[in-house]
Order: C-alpha cells, then structure tokens, then sequence
C-alpha cells in the first residue's frame, strides 16, 4: 500500500481502517480483508505490550529486537531500554524506512517517558 509506505517513509505510523465495519486491517490493504470496503489509513495508538524479545550481539554491536503487540496488531521492531521483560508497556519513538529500504520500528519502555516528563515538570517548576 503506496500510502502506508509514504507516511512511513515521513516518520509517521498509520494503519488502514475498514469504512464500512471499522475493523483494523493489518498489514495493510486498500480492501478490508472482512467486509471487501474500501480502507481509509488514521493514526493509531502506539502503546503496546513486549510479548517476546531478545537481544543481538552480531559484530559487536548490541541491540534488543522483540514483538510488540499494539492492540491485535503485531509489529518486530528494536527496543532501547535497560530494564525489559515481557509484558512490559512500551512507546514507538519512531519508524521509518532505511537507505537500503528495510523498514523499521524504535520503542521505549513507557516509563522512561513518564520519568522524564516528572523531569521536565520539575525542571519547570524550578524555573518558574
């Protein structure tokens, strides 16, 4: 889908929607995969569980990559965090496609952002 793929390619994460039975349809189509209707692409939430993970050492660069489950829709992507676990509520920070055309996902433990938004409030308050 050309538009998926654009608005990936521009940082943005959307996902087709049924018009007509409002189902989610992943991966996505210009036909919902239920009904046959056309599919319209909104935002979505990108809150979502660690349902596994596992951690890369391959030519000595680290990373952690797992399975995120963002509401029934599941996406692999790498994940930054020094505490993880499965389970864990986790933020896409960004997506978007590579050089070389690979297309990708960066989360954060949910918390890490909370934390620094207590950070930023206190640091106002400080200020003010």
């Amino acid at each position: 889908m050309k538009d998926f793929i654009d608005n990936l390619a521009n940082g943005e994460f959307k996902i087709a929607f049924c018009n007509s039975c409002s189902k989610k349809i992943w991966p996505p189509s210009y036909f919902c995969s239920n009904c046959f209707a056309k599919t319209e692409l909104k935002k979505f939430e990108t809150v979502g569980t660690v349902l596994e993970f596992t951690t890369s050492h391959i030519n000595n660069s680290r990373g952690t990559f797992g399975i995120v489950d963002l509401a029934g829709i599941r996406i692999v992507g790498a994940i930054c965090g020094d505490i993880l676990y499965e389970g864990i509520e986790v933020r896409m920070t960004s997506c978007g496609i590579n050089s070389d055309g690979s297309v990708y996902y960066d989360f954060e433990p949910s918390t890490n952002r909370e934390r620094e938004r207590e950070r930023e409030r206190i640091r106002a308050k400080r200020l003010h």
